[in-house]
């Protein structure tokens, strides 16, 4: 995931926000600021007025299970405020890691968290699976009211939190399409190749029509060569499908993916890329070696999605990763 920095007056900026690879938004006004983050990035914090960062943001919200989450720092770093995105959006766990290495008040007023309880949200982002919102509210309504969650035995292999429960007679199951209410394991790698002036609407609504409905919620990261993991089209299609992981690969590491896979590549991709083929050993290599379930062309792009290694992809849930080096320029 990537988080970013917006100083509402220019101010001196910890050291610890660089070691945590926490970018600072320079350019711009506020309002150009606050959309390049809203574009870009996963988690956003601010340093200022809660009343001003408020006002600024409320153009910018859509949905609680899309959202970035948001955070504001007084000008001494002596309180931290958890605005929105508690839940999906990793905010509460990259609170605690923020007050921790700010010496922090760490200040959050989600029902379930401040009454002690894990709110089902929080169990999907802590373990990457992904839950439909309107059984969020209800689940959590639930726990509140009576203290624990009968789970299925799906979830022996998991970390259960203090207030679930494994139960012959669960609410709650794993990727089960026949139950009312499952949770399904984010365990897929996509791999994109795309040409080079694709803009990022043309990437998003050919992955769209491309990829099947089934595995739109359920992966867990993107892949791709260095040169177009370096692109903002690449950063943007993460963030409008809500994708908090990717990796890059050098071209030789995928030719060497590509021979092992016996794949014989294209020649307009290697002389674009100095790698024969892009979308289908980024998958491999990303997945940690997984096994292909799907491929698919469109007129600008090609995907690959690879099963991620079990039990590989309930790791690197909340990652801080480094901003590529386009957001400089």
């Amino acid at each position: 995931m990537k988080i970013c920095l917006i100083s509402i007056r220019k101010i001196k900026i910890p050291r610890f926000f660089n070691e945590l690879n926490i970018f600072e938004i320079k350019k711009g006004s506020l309002k150009e600021k606050i959309k390049m983050a809203f574009d870009f990035f996963d988690s956003i914090i601010f340093i200022g007025s809660s009343g001003i960062v408020v006002r600024m943001i409320s153009d910018f919200l859509r949905d609680k299970t899309t959202d970035p989450s948001i955070f504001v720092y007084d000008e001494k770093f002596k309180n931290l405020t958890l605005l929105c995105g508690s839940h999906m959006a990793g905010g509460h766990r990259i609170g605690e890691l923020l007050s921790i290495n700010s010496n922090s008040n760490f200040v959050y007023t989600t029902s379930t968290d401040i009454n002690g309880l894990t709110g089902l949200d929080l169990f999907c982002r802590d373990n990457n699976l992904f839950v439909e919102k309107k059984h969020i509210l209800y689940i959590n309504n639930y726990i509140l009211n009576n203290q624990y969650l009968p789970v299925s035995k799906d979830f022996k292999n998991f970390y259960i939190p203090k207030n679930f429960k494994i139960s012959e007679n669960p609410i709650i199951y794993l990727d089960r399409e026949d139950k009312n209410i499952s949770l399904f394991s984010k365990k897929y790698t996509l791999g994109i190749g795309f040409h080079k002036n694709t803009d990022f609407k043309t990437l998003n609504k050919e992955f769209h029509e491309t990829i099947p409905k089934y595995f739109l919620n359920r992966i867990n990261n993107v892949a791709s060569i260095e040169k177009k993991w370096n692109t903002k089209t690449f950063h943007r299609f993460l963030r409008l499908n809500n994708i908090y992981n990717s990796n890059s690969f050098t071209s030789d590491s995928l030719n060497k993916a590509a021979s092992f896979l016996n794949i014989k590549g294209n020649e307009y991709v290697k002389r674009a890329t100095n790698a024969i083929a892009v979308s289908e050993p980024s998958a491999f290599l990303g997945s940690f070696n997984g096994n292909k379930v799907f491929e698919g062309k469109n007129n600008n792009s090609k995907f690959a999605i690879y099963e991620i290694s079990s039990p590989l992809w309930r790791l690197n849930n909340y990652k801080i990763e480094e901003v590529p080096e386009v957001f400089y320029e």
